[in-house]
């Protein structure tokens, strides 16, 4: 991730947002929102692995011009 290129990202409280005990209490909510969570960490992973590349290739072509 590019420290220079992150965006704040504020998030406002739902009117009827659940407590935590009701979320654990709650299998199917539990279930989907740490499904939630695990998918959202695994694309954060994907695109700061193919930013990356990029980024290697960008440096790739940038050696050939100047050679």
């Amino acid at each position: 991730m590019d420290i220079n290129n992150r965006k704040e990202i504020s998030l406002s409280p739902s009117k009827n947002a659940p407590t935590v005990k009701e979320i654990l209490n709650d299998i199917k909510v539990e279930g989907i929102l740490s499904n939630a969570v695990l998918i959202n960490i695994g694309v954060n992973w994907e695109s700061e692995t193919l930013r990356d590349k990029i980024l290697t290739i960008l440096e790739l072509i940038e050696n050939q011009i100047v050679d």
